[in-house]
């Protein structure tokens, strides 16, 4: 449609030239001028239609070439008068349709083109019958004018259905596409939650301590933590399902309170992991033991323990990362230390240790580190490792 546009004001531009040389007898050089620089015009109008940022933009450019032509044409008439060719006249209002022709098909709405139009056809219909030419040989060639302009217009409107259903087309695919953008970030999203829980899930949890350890260094202590529910099967028989969930919930909750700007994630069933991140590896084991203190501070009743203990507990195993270790070695040596708080009586910590064994911190050196207003520098004296013990265990450890 546009090329065939260029062509046909490359056409018109030259009857037009052809028309003033058989009227003047000569091919004048006012005539080539006026043309050239209503091609200019429209060329400018097309190229700020091509790099516009806003329609503003457009409609100054517009409005410009529009006060240059009348201007032009002005000046060109007053010409013509000071050297009596008449000839001049009939071309004017041809070039000057065209161009708004060109400005309308290319850049203004329908409702601007059909004014626009008009205002050429008016433009015209003056300078014939200013002329004197309107009665004579001006009506035809007026006839001409409003073909083209009635052309002009069709053209335009086809145009501007075919922009506003393009508009449409590209506005639906963008509403598709962010659409299904934010139908995939839901569905990511939900892949790594526990639905019960609403905490990170294993898959999350795999990932995250990936990233964790890829990035950890030399000055970053890392401390991986595994968490498990005591009896908790014993509470799902005495108290049903549903109260196990409520359960699990409430012990999620806790846990992410108190995890602080560390990871938590459910493992699975009735565990749950934590990744802790810090300057040193005192402040990571009080913040395991803070863990271990929320769920105690919850008091939830555990129907159906027979260890003296009537309320919900959690045994927790943890270790700090090793530079260099892998990480389903750390993993390992984690989840033993984890059985082995659940061997010695559960409801307490065990840290596991990369040289000397398992060190366990019974329940009294967990109150005292969890109640303390700052992380310590060493641990309480009662809490250090008994050299009479072989197994490594923390004095009190029985």
């Amino acid at each position: 449609m546009r090329a065939l546009l260029r062509m046909g004001l490359i056409l018109v531009a030259m009857i037009s030239l052809l028309h003033s040389v058989h009227v003047a007898g000569a091919l004048r050089p006012l005539d080539v001028l006026h043309v050239l620089i209503s091609a200019v015009l429209i060329l400018l109008c097309r190229r700020a239609v091509g790099h516009a940022g806003s329609a503003t933009l457009m409609d100054r450019t517009v409005a410009v070439a529009l006060v240059g032509h009348l201007l032009l044409t002005a000046i060109l008439t007053l010409i013509d008068r000071k050297l009596g060719n008449p000839g001049f006249v009939a071309v004017r209002p041809l070039e000057l349709t065209l161009l708004f022709a060109g400005c309308s098909l290319l850049c203004l709405p329908q409702r601007a083109a059909c004014v626009t139009l008009g205002l050429a056809l008016c433009s015209a219909a003056a300078s014939l019958m200013a002329a004197g030419e309107l009665g004579g040989t001006g009506g035809p060639f007026l006839a001409g004018l409003v073909l083209i302009a009635f052309i002009a217009f069709a053209a335009n409107r086809l145009m501007d259905e075919a922009a506003r259903e393009s508009f449409l087309m590209r506005l639906r695919a963008d509403l598709q596409l962010r659409r299904s953008e934010a139908d995939r970030t839901s569905m990511e999203r939900l892949a790594s939650l526990d639905p019960l829980t609403g905490i990170p899930n294993r898959r999350a949890f795999d990932a995250e301590l990936a990233r964790t350890l890829a990035g950890s260094d030399s000055d970053n202590a890392v401390l991986l933590a595994f968490i498990d529910v005591d009896h908790f099967k014993t509470y799902n028989d005495f108290g049903g399902h549903a109260l196990g969930d409520e359960c699990l919930r409430r012990v999620a909750a806790s846990l992410r309170a108190a995890v602080g700007t560390g990871f938590l994630a459910r493992y699975g069933g009735e565990e749950f992991a934590a990744i802790l991140q810090g300057d040193t590896t005192q402040v990571l084991e009080a913040g395991v033991h803070r863990l271990h203190q929320a769920v105690r501070a919850l008091q939830t009743p555990h129907p159906g323990r027979s260890d003296g203990i009537s309320h919900v507990t959690i045994s927790i195993g943890a270790g700090h990362h090793v530079p260099g270790e892998p990480g389903h070695v750390l993993m390992e040596r984690v989840d033993r230390s984890l059985y082995r708080a659940k061997a010695l009586g559960r409801d307490q910590v065990v840290m596991a240790s990369d040289a000397t064994g398992d060190q366990v911190v019974r329940l009294r050196s967990l109150r005292r580190l969890a109640d303390a207003e700052s992380p310590v520098s060493a641990p309480p004296a009662d809490a250090r490792p008994d050299s009479s013990s072989r197994s490594g265990r923390f004095g009190g450890a029985r």
